[in-house]
């Protein structure tokens, strides 16, 4: 069922076991990856922040995969050995290599230590962490037209199999944005607008299989990763949103008629101000640094 470089782990005595949470051995598939470079612009003057949302300036990292299971041996001896047998194929790997489960195949490294813990007899508790570094968004891209239940871009989350079993800072207002001020012999301050709302949704996903569960969650995925500002209500406010920390999903269980996960959604609201424009150079205070940048240019031209 789970193979390395197209060897079984059962060739080392490796079975599955249980991800904490999980009934299965397998965690980090339905997670979305974070945002990589610049994902907004901070004006110091103005509320929140600037979102980067178009599509030359989304691009996302990759991801972390745990396998947990068991190394299975009639004595501690030959786990040691499997144990050895399989340290010495992973130290051979000089590139991404495929690994394959019953929930897919992805172009993986290992990324961490693998922990091995001796237990009983012949048994070993095995983890091993991997690193995919490219990640692909393949589902259709939803749309829809909910305007009253919770949804996001008009799709209602009933459509991914989804509700929202709780919200974090949702009603927070931000901190004000840092004092930049400096004063002699009394403490000085600064009234600075506020830093840009970031909150949480937590979110059940259920379906009649765990292929039906993956699809409602990689769906999510292609709608936060669209490019653009996401419209999102979640708790009968309606907001613009942007996604830059991607999606953690926990607590996977599959039977043989449904399968559940619990997704956590970090979202970003959108500045109120209108960002500064500006075709002149400013410091932090905008006072200006060049009179006409412009003019400027042409000039060294």
């Amino acid at each position: 069922m789970y193979s390395i470089n197209n060897i079984s782990l059962k060739d080392y005595g490796i079975t599955a076991g249980r991800i904490d949470g999980s009934n299965i051995a397998f965690s980090g598939q339905l997670d979305m990856p974070e945002r990589i470079g610049k994902t907004f612009h901070d004006w110091t003057g103005e509320e929140g922040v600037e979102p980067y949302v178009l599509a030359s300036e989304i691009r996302h990292g990759g991801r972390d995969l745990v396998f947990s299971g068991y190394i299975v041996a009639t004595n501690k001896e030959l786990a040691y050995t499997r144990l050895a047998e399989f340290y010495a194929a992973v130290k051979a790997y000089d590139d991404l290599v495929t690994l394959a489960t019953p929930y897919g195949s992805y172009q993986v490294y290992i990324s961490d230590e693998i922990s091995a813990t001796h237990l009983q007899l012949g048994w070993l508790a095995i983890r091993i962490s991997f690193r995919e570094p490219v990640v692909t968004f393949g589902a259709a891209l939803l749309a829809g037209t909910e305007s009253a239940a919770h949804n996001i871009d008009g799709v209602s989350l009933k459509v991914l199999g989804a509700f929202v079993t709780g919200l974090n800072d949702n009603l927070t207002r931000p901190k004000p944005k840092n004092q930049n001020v400096t004063a002699y012999q009394t403490e000085g301050y600064q009234i600075t607008p506020a830093s840009a709302h970031e909150f949480e949704a937590v979110l059940v996903f259920y379906a009649e299989s765990y292929a039906v569960l993956a699809q409602h969650v990689q769906q999510l995925h292609k709608l936060l990763a669209a490019p653009g500002m996401r419209t999102v209500n979640v708790d009968g406010i309606v907001r613009e949103c942007f996604n830059t920390k991607g999606i953690e999903t926990r607590n996977i269980k599959v039977a043989g008629d449904f399968a559940i996960c619990e997704v956590t959604v970090p979202l970003m609201s959108k500045q109120t101000g209108k960002p500064l424009e500006t075709g002149y150079l400013l410091d932090n205070e905008y006072n200006n640094i060049v009179t006409n940048l412009y003019e400027l240019i042409k000039i060294n031209v």
